[in-house]
């Protein structure tokens, strides 16, 4: 199993993303989405909880895109809430997958 933690990216400019990180607890399970077609960053992961709440940052998006895109899960889970009730308040998470070399 490889790990990975990061950070939200992005929140402050989606509409309502910062309100739905505030009811986030540790363990809450997010989505990964591929967005390919980003005319920001072809490599671009936006991070999901029922809705976008962010990105992952660059260089991190660009190893996981290569594993979303090779049809390899990669789960994500909420690992802290920063500046809980602060204008600079964050969202660290932690990713899981598992690969060829697992079975080693």
């Amino acid at each position: 199993m490889k790990l990975m933690y990061s950070k939200i990216n992005g929140a402050t400019f989606i509409d309502g993303a910062k309100d739905i990180i505030n009811t986030l607890n540790v363990g809450d399970e997010l989505a990964l989405l591929r967005e390919p077609d980003n005319p920001f960053d072809s490599l671009a992961v936006a991070i999901l909880h029922n809705t976008k709440i962010g990105y992952l940052p660059r260089n991190t998006a660009f190893l996981i895109s290569e594993l979303l895109d090779n049809g390899i899960l990669v789960k994500c889970v909420v690992d802290e809430i920063t500046g809980k009730d602060k204008p600079n308040q964050g969202c660290n998470i932690i990713m899981r997958w598992s690969d060829d070399d697992d079975d080693e």
